[in-house]
């Protein structure tokens, strides 16, 4: 438990190292990046379902996931 402890606080707190300091960057760089990919797509979302009527909306949301389920099948190969 302490070892992850001192893990999460070289996390936060700056590092003396450059090598720590570019793995705290890049571990904050690829978080924030995940949050705004998600509120985009959310976004993105609310504008469709209020332009498309909801037959089509219902055929994009399968299209997506067909879409979705084939690109993760892919990339786990």
């Amino acid at each position: 438990m302490n070892k992850i402890k001192k893990i999460a606080n070289n996390l936060i707190t700056p590092g003396e190292t450059l090598s720590q300091r570019v793995v705290r960057g890049g571990f904050f760089g690829v978080f924030l990046l995940k949050i705004v990919n998600r509120c985009f797509s959310l976004v993105r979302l609310i504008i469709l379902a209020r332009i498309l009527p909801p037959n089509d909306f219902g055929l994009m949301d399968i299209a997506l996931t067909a879409i979705s389920t084939l690109k993760n099948e892919i990339s786990l190969r």
